[in-house]
Formats: structure tokens, C-alpha cells, sequence
């Protein structure tokens, strides 16, 4: 906290009011004084012992006021003042024990009547104490104002104990009166007190622990959320990866149409055979409709088409690079499978991404075998990708479909990719595996009701 000229002129009035209203406090309550001294004669004569409590708790508050009201002005400026320069936290609550303590002598001698000293400094150490041990911060007024009502009134009853004498505690002039009266009486006014000190002791330092367990959850809760912020800005920037990854797989697929009609208007542009313009013409034709296609299909996740079971499989194998000598691909299709309605180009990319952790996967034999497998299923067709690789740990199997998690230093991103493209496509991704033995993926697509591939 640096000091402005408005926190500068804040903090003089704050000092000014609370300093005034401890120096008139003693005035302002001479006829409580007067009160008590009241009552204890009337009790002497009346033999009214009851008269002696009254007048112990308005003693109390006469004492506890000034005492509480000078710990909030070190408080509220005194430990502001010393977080600027001390660094330590125990540190400063020593800078304010000290500074209340000096405050304290200095008041005690302006005022009309002494002080209770001994009961105001155990009540500052006691506060300070259950205040550091709740851990509330230096701004946090009203979790120490519970604190320290709580402390500052029970600790004055203890000036009510006439054993405690000799340690200079109860030893102002309505104090002692209260205690030479209820001995003269027979009553145990020392025995009540503590009956009165026992719930208020237990509550405040109940009061202490339930702050500290509070901030503590706060501290937990605001370590949460910024572990979440953070969790979602590293997804956010692997998606962006991702997409930047997806950019480049379009640009690479959108070579072989860019590359054959380059081609053929080279052939045109040399060719003396007019009857051929027509054909090259249509296959420029269809080869920019692909790239359209491809470029639509990229951009917009809902967009449709009728393929093939065969030609997604023969889109996807030109796509996934072998090693042939370590590599080997099997592909097994069933005949007659119903055509599928899907968007090619992030299907083939899905399908891509899990051949690519096949191939990733450290093989359990020389050669890595991948094997792909169509099939009728239900009302739709049923792809199965497997590899003889080292499968997936048991406790790592429910966190494969996490964004980040690999088990392989890749990005984390493949099955994740892959199980919302085939959730967006209308169907169903699942994966099984043996950790030794190898993994399966399965993907389920539905069947398309609007007949053959056009």
C-alpha cells in the first residue's frame, strides 16, 4: 500500500477522531462511574449481591471500550502504516503491540480516571495472537472487530479475581471497590467471572479458527480458479495449434487438384487438339469443385457430403505416411455398405489422427501392424482401427479423450479431435485396449437415407 495525499489526510482525520473519543471517553461516562460506586453501596447496606454484577459488567464496558477502540486504531492505521516498511508479518504485529502499548501509558495519564493496563495489554496480545493465527489480512477490519470485541470484554473480567492482584491486574478504584464488596458480602464474584470468561474464551477463539478456515478455502478456491484459467488458456492455445495443424493438412490436400489443374493448362496452353479442350476442361472443372468442396468442408463444420465407405478408406491411406519395411496395413471392407453422409475432409482428418497414434505407439513386435476394418453395423457402418502397439495403461484410459494428455510427447490433441468430429457427424467413438497387447478404436457412423453418392 503506498500513502496518497488522500490516504495521507484519510489516515490524520481517522487518528484525530479515534484519539479524541478515547481521551473524552473517561469523561463521558462519569456517571456510569458513578453508577457502580452506586451500586456497590447500595449492596453493602441492602446486602444485594445481585447489585454487584450489574455494576462488574458496567465496569467491563467502561474499561473494554477504550482498550478495543485504540486496538481498531492500530488496526486500521498503525499496521497499515507498518506494512509499507515491514516486510514480516509477525514483525508488524509487533510494531503495533509496541505502539499500543506506548499509546496506551500516554492516554492513561490524560484521562480522568487510570486505566486498566495490565488487563488492556493481555487483551491487545491475545487479539493480535488469534488475529495472526486466522491469517486475515491487513485490509480485513470486520473479521478483527469480531475478534476483538469478543477478547477485550472478556479479558476485563479477570480484574474481578482478587488472586490476581499481585500480577497488578484489578487494581483501579472500581475494581478493587467490586471485589472488597463481594468479599464483605460472601459472595463469589471471581467464581462468576470466570463463568462469564469460560463461552467467551471457547467463541473466540472458535471465531479465530472458523476465519482462518474460511480465508483458507478462499485461498484454495482462488488457487482453483486460476488453475482452471489457466488449464482453459493452455486448451485455447492447443486448439489453436490445432487448427493451425488442420490449415496445413488442407493446404497439403489441396496440392493434388491445385497440381493437376496446373497440368492440364500446360497441356492447353501446348496442345495443337482442339477436341481435347473439352475434356481438360472438365477435369479442371471437377478438380476445382473438389477444392471447393475441401475448403467448405474445412470452414464449415456442418457441411455435408454422400462418400463412400471405400473412397474415405482410399482418401485416408493417401494421407498416412509408411515406413513399408516396419509399417504394414491391412484393409478389410465389407461389400455393399451403405453410403455415409459426413464431412469428408474433418472425418478424414479424425481418421488420420488415430492411424497417426497407431503409428506412434511403440509396437510390442519389429513390425507395426495397423489393421482397418468396415463393417455393417445396425443402421450405419462400423470402423475399427487396431495396432499391435503397447496399449493403454488401465488408469490412463479415462483421460485418452482429455485436450492435452499423451502418453506419447505428442499434443494431446488427436482423440480429442477425433471424438468431437464423430460426435458432430452424427455418431459414436469408443476405444478398448490391454496394456501389451495393442489398441482398438471403433467409430460408428450412421447410415445416409438419401440413397447412393452422387
Amino acid at each position: 500500500m503506498h500513502f496518497t495525499s488522500y490516504n495521507k489526510a484519510k489516515m490524520i482525520i481517522e487518528f484525530t477522531m479515534l484519539l479524541s473519543i478515547l481521551i473524552l471517553w473517561p469523561l463521558a461516562t462519569r456517571n456510569v462511574a458513578f453508577d457502580v460506586i452506586v451500586d456497590i453501596r447500595t449492596a453493602i447496606t441492602t446486602g444485594n449481591s445481585s447489585l454487584l454484577m450489574r455494576g462488574a459488567i458496567q465496569n467491563c464496558m467502561l474499561f473494554m471500550i477504550p482498550s478495543f477502540m485504540l486496538y481498531m486504531l492500530m488496526e486500521s492505521i498503525g499496521l497499515n502504516f507498518a506494512s509499507n516498511y515491514i516486510q514480516s508479518r509477525a514483525d508488524q504485529m509487533l510494531f503495533v503491540a509496541t505502539t499500543y502499548s506506548v499509546l496506551l501509558l500516554i492516554i492513561n495519564n490524560l484521562s480522568y480516571y487510570p486505566m486498566e493496563l495490565m488487563t488492556a495489554a493481555l487483551g491487545m496480545g491475545i487479539t493480535l495472537g488469534l488475529v495472526y493465527f486466522s491469517s486475515c489480512e491487513n485490509d480485513a477490519l470486520l473479521p478483527k472487530i469480531f475478534i476483538g470485541l469478543q477478547v477485550f470484554f472478556l479479558i476485563q473480567w479477570i480484574n474481578m479475581v482478587p488472586e490476581l492482584a499481585k500480577f497488578h491486574i484489578g487494581m483501579n478504584d472500581l475494581s478493587t471497590s467490586l471485589k472488597i464488596a463481594s468479599l464483605h458480602l460472601g459472595s463469589n464474584l471471581a467464581q462468576l467471572a470466570l463463568i462469564y470468561m469460560s463461552p467467551l474464551i471457547i467463541s473466540s477463539f472458535l471465531t479465530a479458527l472458523l476465519i482462518r478456515l474460511y480465508i483458507q478455502n478462499l485461498k484454495v478456491a482462488e488457487e482453483k480458479h486460476q488453475k482452471e484459467m489457466a488449464f482453459e488458456e493452455m486448451q485455447q492455445h492447443v486448439m489453436n495449434n490445432r487448427i493451425y495443424q488442420e490449415i496445413n493438412a488442407l493446404a497439403h490436400d489441396l496440392k493434388t487438384p491445385l497440381a493437376t489443374i496446373q497440368g492440364l493448362i500446360s497441356l492447353l496452353v501446348l496442345s495443337k487438339d482442339v477436341s481435347k479442350i473439352e475434356s481438360y476442361g472438365n477435369r479442371i472443372e471437377s478438380s476445382i469443385s473438389k477444392m471447393s468442396d475441401m475448403i467448405s468442408s474445412f470452414l464449415y463444420g456442418d457441411a455435408r457430403e454422400l462418400v463412400s465407405v471405400e473412397h474415405l478408406l482410399q482418401y485416408i491411406r493417401a494421407q498416412v505416411p509408411l515406413e513399408q519395411d516396419k509399417t504394414k496395413l491391412l484393409v478389410d471392407v465389407e461389400p455393399d455398405l451403405p453410403i455415409l453422409e459426413i464431412n469428408k475432409v474433418r472425418m478424414a482428418r479424425a481418421l488420420v489422427n488415430i492411424l497417426e497414434n497407431a503409428l506412434l505407439a511403440p509396437a510390442s513386435s519389429e513390425v507395426k501392424v495397423l489393421e482397418v476394418k468396415a463393417q455393417h453395423n445396425m443402421d450405419g457402418v462400423l470402423i475399427s482401427i487396431s495396432d499391435n502397439g503397447m496399449g493403454v495403461k488401465e488408469d490412463d484410459l479415462t483421460r485418452i479423450w482429455d485436450i492435452g494428455f499423451s502418453g506419447k510427447n505428442t499434443s494431446g490433441l488427436g482423440l480429442p479431435f477425433a471424438k468431437q468430429t464423430v460426435i458432430e457427424n452424427n455418431g459414436k467413438i469408443d476405444l478398448e485396449s490391454t496394456y501389451g497387447k495393442g489398441t482398438t478404436v471403433f467409430i460408428w457412423l450412421p447410415a445416409s437415407d438419401k440413397g447412393v453418392q452422387s
